[in-house]
């Protein structure tokens, strides 16, 4: 009982924690999609990109767009002034509407990818204060990405944010075609906090760097104030300026040396201090010396 427990446990720990690191999707297309559900609760971000590669594999739409706004929760989807607009888009065309993705999706390699099917042109982009706009667009074909800022944490910035969010939605639903695919992405709440949180340098150039810059500056004014020419720059610099005699593998050759040289010192030394008698080569020593002596 308790193991079941336990399991029950565990199972729902995982689901709480799918569901809190999830994001909405939805998809509204003119033209209905082969083998695609209407509503779905749960989706992984495989699952979404095989959908979007089905929507548009046709190309059978003249304009793609694809908005993507980070940080987005299901709630604030329903809470948005124009969810009441993106249902009635729902109820003329066909919808596809997932409450929770697992897992982020590659926005902009799927609009580059729905670009490159549908021959849409080159990319340009633009920047406003609400994102970034990808748009490629030719004679016949249109697939715009718009990607707004990641919606704050904060209770008053996230509403700014939402209040923003729902200006640019506005906009984007009027201008859609009769032939169509519309796309609304997010990424999750984790990952938008990631991304918005990223660390930057207090400074691109560090100090050092500067550093080495004013002293380079420093010996250009010093050889043009010594040279007479001023055609290279190093002309009128000091000679232990102008060349390095003591480079760091000179400078290790010498300390190597040094050690060897200390160490054939002190072996010359131990071998020229050896004293030996020359009574000791001339004594004889071995078994005829023994003999020798018990005769006397």
């Amino acid at each position: 009982m308790l193991l079941r427990c336990i399991g029950a446990l565990l199972t729902a720990t995982s689901a709480v924690n799918a569901f809190h690191n999830s994001s909405p999707f939805l998809l509204l297309s003119s033209n209905p999609i082969e083998n695609a559900p209407h509503s779905l609760e749960i989706a992984t971000e495989q699952t979404i990109t095989d959908l979007i590669a089905s929507a548009s594999s046709p190309c059978d739409a003249t304009s793609y767009i694809i908005l993507s706004q980070p940080g987005l929760t299901t709630a604030d989807l329903r809470d948005s002034a124009h969810h009441k607009g993106l249902k009635a888009l729902s109820a003329t065309g066909f919808s596809v509407e997932v409450t929770n993705v697992i897992g982020e999706l590659d926005i902009k390699g799927l609009t580059k990818t729905i670009a490159k099917n549908c021959d849409a042109g080159d990319a340009s982009e633009e920047k406003s204060r609400r994102g970034e706009t990808v748009s490629y667009v030719s004679t016949e074909k249109k697939v715009v990405l718009a990607s707004f800022e990641a919606l704050p944490v904060g209770k008053q910035e996230r509403a700014a944010g939402l209040k923003s969010f729902d200006s640019g939605l506005s906009s984007w639903l009027h201008r859609l075609d009769k032939n169509y695919v519309f796309i609304l992405a997010s990424t999750p709440v984790e990952a938008a906090e990631a991304h918005a949180h990223m660390y930057e340098m207090d400074e691109p150039y560090p100090t050092a760097m500067h550093q080495d810059l004013k002293r380079g500056l420093e010996l250009e004014r010093r050889a043009k104030g010594n040279s007479s020419s001023g055609d290279h720059m190093q002309d009128g610099l000091p000679l232990f300026e102008k060349y390095k005699f003591l480079s760091p593998g000179i400078f290790m050759s010498l300390s190597v040396s040094l050690l060897l040289v200390i160490i054939l010192w002190v072996g010359v030394s131990a071998i020229a201090g050896l004293e030996v008698s020359y009574a000791a080569f001339s004594k004889e020593m071995g078994p005829a010396a023994q003999n020798k002596g018990k005769q006397q």
